[in-house]
């Protein structure tokens, strides 16, 4: 029996029709330029919670042992702050921050035991401005290397609590081709074990009454420093050495840098503290 199925099928389109024009008949269209009253669920909205999760999302690169700044994080603070503290060694940083083109305008903080290596990207120029404040600070314990970068710092005088470079009872300090440009104390060794800079320049501002180079300042007994090839000039005193006065002077068991830096426009290339012993 053969069974016609176009009317059955006419009947259903009919039936829906029906039933939606039921469903929608209490819906008044709104008018133009009314806004509609609805209320969106919960997840929907988006809170503050949520938009410091999208901000995290966008930096999820920003981590691992070589890290990109800004490519991978925002700042150089931010790639410093993924690194974790490692035993008492100075032969391999743990994270190595690699910086593109620009000026970073940065107070950089190296965290105690941590072991940092901030470099420059192949061909790229990358300059961290301090300010009036130290551009780099390393913490109790910490190590940095620094290479092929430009340090900065634009303090009042010479007299400025707050060298470009600070190392405070750090475990290793390394420069290697590097730019330090000063208006107080360039580099300042604070009981730091070792300290290494070679082939860099480091600049002051005769104009500011000149400034330090290097500073040395109550390194122990044991602990060494190599200041090789390297140019300093406009500065008031190229390398200063201070002891502590009281007690016995806790003299560096190894210095080298007579021989092989270049001064000009230096008041004096080598100097020390009164209160030294030499």
């Amino acid at each position: 029996m053969k069974i016609e199925l176009r009317p059955f099928i006419i009947c259903l389109a009919m039936l829906a029709g029906a039933l939606l024009i039921a469903g929608c008949g209490d819906a008044s269209e709104p008018s133009m330029g009314q806004p509609q009253d609805m209320t969106l669920p919960d997840s929907d909205w988006e809170t503050d919670a949520d938009s410091d999760a999208d901000a995290d999302s966008d930096t999820s690169a920003c981590s691992g042992t070589t890290i990109r700044v800004p490519g991978d994080c925002r700042t150089i603070q931010e790639a410093v702050d993924q690194a974790t503290p490692d035993s008492y060694s100075t032969m391999q940083a743990n994270t190595t921050i690699i910086l593109t083109n620009g000026v970073y305008y940065e107070n950089v903080v190296i965290p105690p035991l941590v072991s940092i290596a901030i470099i420059c990207e192949n061909g790229a120029v990358a300059i961290i401005d301090g300010g009036a404040d130290s551009a780099i600070t390393m913490d109790h314990g910490s190590a940095l290397r620094l290479q092929e970068i430009t340090i900065v710092s634009k303090q009042t005088d010479r007299y400025s609590r707050f060298p470009t470079i600070l190392a405070n009872m750090s475990r290793s300090l390394i420069l290697e081709s590097v730019q330090v440009f000063t208006s107080a104390k360039a580099i300042a060794a604070l009981s730091t074990d070792d300290l290494t800079i070679l082939r860099s320049t480091i600049s002051g501002n005769m104009s500011s009454d000149g400034g330090t180079g290097v500073a040395l300042i109550d390194q122990t007994k044991g602990s060494y420093a190599f200041i090789l090839e390297n140019k300093f000039e406009n500065l008031y005193q190229g390398i200063l050495t201070c002891s502590n006065p009281v007690g016995p002077a806790p003299l560096l068991s190894l210095i080298r840098y007579e021989d092989s830096n270049q001064y000009e426009d230096v008041t004096y290339p080598l100097d020390a503290c009164p209160w030294t012993e030499q």
